[in-house]
């Protein structure tokens, strides 16, 4: 999307491409997910159900 922008864009409001921090992780086979900048203020959502037990597999 970025590099179209840019293509087709007048070269005075080309940008650069700014990439938007991530990370995912899958413990437990519980998958966490976030994307942009976070804070402390960030609010938390579980979507999808229910956590499962935390700790190891039995």
């Amino acid at each position: 999307m970025a590099a179209a922008r840019d293509l087709l864009a007048a070269p005075e409001a080309r940008r650069p491409f700014a990439p938007v921090p991530s990370f995912w992780s899958d413990p437990y086979g519980t998958r966490i997910q976030a994307y942009g900048f976070l804070h402390g203020h960030a609010e938390v959502a579980v979507v999808g159900g229910p956590l499962p037990p935390c700790g190891p597999p039995p």
